[in-house]
């Protein structure tokens, strides 16, 4: 393959936009402040709940709401604990650790798990040009993928890109990992051996970045059932915390919201009829997309540096425009479409199997087949 390719996540309309976080964080606060009946509180950390009453207690962090803390540990409350009766239920979407769930997991037939990978990630910066515009092509994903490690890099507005580096946190003698990179010597070396084209790019501030930023671990949680009665339910990553190789965490906690939505409008009142719906909707859903999400990182870190794999990749998208209700790519239906996480990769499965059997038909018999190949694709599908 070339040193530098252009890969299609879909057609041309099909677009991936990058989001300020703490962007989406300030909207989203402004939208709920707008709402009437709504009162925001900050730095409540929650610490305890009450599955049966939906009461959920919280302390006040002053360390930090101050900002006076020991790097985010050993906060402790500066008050009693203040509890709050939610009303008719409570709705936790406190994160990958949630107090909630545990109280949850802490129940009879409650089942949880959480699962961490081998690689951690340390973020870092790629800082604007002279002119404050984008050193590096600003229309894509960008990614240096090294099989046992991978560099990824996505455009802010304001010319820079933020870039990933994910690596695993110990590695075999020879092998490149978190635990190897001790001094600045070492980082430049790696840097320069692995990531020759991006070094001049991010050398600036490379040093301060990498030693001053944390090496978070990646972890996916799973649990069942998603609710308590009719007093509880977890949204988002309380439910089901996946690894970022996808995009589809904040994603999938959208869709979470929505259909728990609907469904408390279309069951007009009982609510412990909604949240067990909502249980077997998404948990098939939940434990799909970690799946994807894990089996993502092989791709992104190996498979688009293989000519297979993007032959294959253009192959579908050239049957999804030939076909494009019959024939849909597995990125396109997860990323582009409400077509459910299992129900796509069901799809998609079956998807892959056909095509590449047509892949074989056209390398062995030549393109003459090719078109009775296709006809064959859109009558299996249908």
């Amino acid at each position: 393959l070339p040193a530098v390719q252009i890969q299609p996540y879909g057609q041309a309309e099909e677009h991936l936009l990058a989001v300020s976080r703490a962007g989406l964080n300030t909207m989203l606060i402004e939208r709920c402040k707008a709402h009437p009946g709504v009162s925001l509180f900050f730095h409540h950390r929650c610490v305890d709940v009450d599955l049966d009453a939906a009461a959920v207690s919280f302390v006040v962090d002053e360390a930090v709401k101050t900002g006076k803390g020991s790097g985010g540990s050993g906060i402790g409350p500066s008050s009693s604990p203040r509890t709050i009766t939610a009303g008719r239920f409570v709705v936790a979407a406190d994160g990958a650790f949630s107090k909630v769930r545990a109280v949850m997991a802490r129940r009879p037939r409650v089942d949880f798990s959480q699962e961490y990978v081998a690689a951690g990630y340390k973020e870092l910066v790629i800082a604007p040009g002279p002119d404050g515009k984008h050193r590096m092509v600003r229309e894509g994903l960008h990614i240096w993928p090294r099989h046992a490690y991978m560099l990824i890099a996505i455009p802010n507005a304001d010319g820079s890109f933020t870039c990933t580096l994910f690596m695993n946190f110990e590695a075999a003698k020879g092998k490149w990992s978190f635990d190897k990179l001790k001094s600045r010597d070492d980082v430049s070396r790696f840097f320069k051996t692995e990531f020759p084209d991006v070094y001049d790019l991010i050398k600036p501030s490379i040093h301060e970045d990498f030693f001053k930023n944390p090496t978070p671990p990646l972890v996916t949680v799973r649990c069942n059932p998603y609710h308590h009665k009719d007093k509880v339910v977890l949204v988002g990553d309380a439910a089901h915390a996946i690894v970022p190789f996808y995009g589809q965490g904040i994603n999938a906690g959208f869709e979470d919201c929505r259909i728990l939505a609907e469904l408390l409008d279309r069951h007009n009142g009982d609510v412990a009829g909604a949240f067990a719906e909502y249980t077997s909707v998404r948990k098939p859903n939940g434990d799909m997309v970690a799946q994807l999400a894990l089996s993502n990182f092989h791709e992104m870190a190996s498979s688009t540096a293989s000519v297979f794999f993007t032959v294959k990749r253009r192959a579908g998208l050239i049957l999804n425009k030939i076909m494009p209700e019959t024939f849909k790519p597995l990125y396109s239906m997860v990323s582009f479409s409400n077509i459910p996480y299992a129900d796509a990769m069901a799809r998609a499965s079956k998807q892959t199997k056909i095509i590449e059997g047509v892949m074989a038909t056209v390398a062995a018999s030549g393109f003459v087949v090719c078109a009775v190949a296709v006809w064959q694709l859109k009558k299996h599908l249908l």
